[in-house]
């Protein structure tokens, strides 16, 4: 079917390891995926390349091509760090190696404790895109860097007045991505909590990441 749908010569073969459907959903009527996973590198980059240049229908629905952000590629590619103040060029430094040697694609950091200017000095050697929130050069302050070579397309972003809340909303390997950076108050707050559940459900359309120091135990 995929040739049919790419609308490929017929004759053109994609080798398959496996192919499987997720688990059904607990809401009623919900379609499942199906997950492929390609021999060939080049045969998956082709599809996903050729799906975002046109609508591909079957049986009158429409189907969406995403790549599969499996728990593994989450768990070695995403970092969440409470770095306590990069104030000094030194230990911004050291960060920011730390982050590269760890081969870190999405970093979220709290307490950075940088004005706007100085937040904007993230933005070097591996970090290609770089959003902050800012509160005081001593206090607070949330940033979200993204690798040079990871191709996140930005589109829309929020970040409040205290330091506290840096999200972002785009696009990687096709899929609508939203991601939130917290710095929760150190004390018992529930109506933050509650802020910042409904500020991501306003921007989440699709696959979302939260993540911060919520300033637990």
């Amino acid at each position: 079917m995929l040739p049919q749908w790419l609308g490929n010569e017929p004759d053109r073969v994609f080798i398959l390891e496996r192919a499987h459907r997720t688990l059904a959903s607990a809401v009623p009527n919900q379609n499942r995926a199906v997950l492929l996973r390609f021999l060939n590198y080049q045969d998956k980059e082709f599809v996903l390349r050729s799906t975002r240049q046109r609508d591909i229908t079957h049986d009158g629905s429409k189907l969406a091509f995403v790549q599969d952000f499996s728990a593994e590629t989450i768990r070695r590619r995403l970092i969440t760090f409470n770095v306590r103040g990069l104030g000094h060029p030194i230990k911004r430094k050291r960060v920011l190696t730390f982050l590269k040697k760890e081969k870190v694609d999405i970093a979220f950091l709290q307490e950075t404790h940088l004005s706007n200017e100085e937040h904007k000095k993230l933005k070097r050697d591996w970090v290609g895109q770089a959003y902050f929130s800012s509160f005081t050069s001593n206090k607070r302050g949330t940033a979200i860097l993204i690798h040079k070579k990871l191709p996140f397309i930005f589109k829309e972003q929020y970040s409040d007045y205290d330091g506290r809340q840096i999200l972002i909303r785009g696009m990687l390997y096709g899929q609508e991505l939203t991601l939130l950076n917290v710095y929760a108050p150190n004390e018992d707050n529930p109506k933050f909590m509650m802020d910042t559940i409904t500020l991501f459900n306003q921007y989440n359309t699709d696959f979302g990441i939260v993540a911060g120091d919520f300033n637990y135990g």
